[in-house]
């Protein structure tokens, strides 16, 4: 496991993006806390958390003198699990929170009363994401000067 580009990894990201739609209800019915109500600033709390998280986090892996491979650009064709491109991890990650998000937001506005669970995944996700974004430009300023 390299990290080379292989087409067996999109379908392999894109089946478990499928298990995370397809886990999503009993997720939902797993939390025990109320998600009878909407709550924006919920959301864009847990975003800016997780993604200053990613940043701090991941961040420091980079200054770490240990960590001497170059990270290449998260892509859904590259293996997500080489301990060495944290980037390809962390993009998995986010775009099965994404997924989850999907199935949650089916099943959660489906029932009655309503289920907002869908916004805890959305925004861990959307903000795993971010981070994840930044940090890739980041390192392809850093690269380029």
């Amino acid at each position: 496991m390299d990290g080379t580009s292989d087409r067996r990894w999109l379908f392999a990201r894109l089946g478990l993006c499928l298990v995370g739609v397809i886990q999503s209800p009993f997720l939902m019915d797993s939390m025990p806390d109320d998600f009878s109500k909407s709550s924006w600033p919920f959301f864009v709390e847990m975003w800016a958390m997780v993604s200053v998280g990613i940043l701090i986090v991941v961040g420091f892996q980079k200054i770490n003198p240990k960590m001497d491979t170059p990270w290449e650009a998260p892509s859904w064709t590259r293996c997500p699990f080489v301990l060495k491109q944290p980037l390809q991890f962390f993009h998995f990650g986010a775009w099965y929170l994404m997924s989850a998000e999907i199935g949650s937001l089916i099943f959660g506005l489906s029932k009655t009363p309503t289920n907002w669970f869908w916004e805890l995944p959305l925004s861990s996700g959307a903000g795993m994401w971010t981070g994840v974004w930044i940090l890739n430009r980041f390192q392809r300023n850093t690269t380029q000067s």
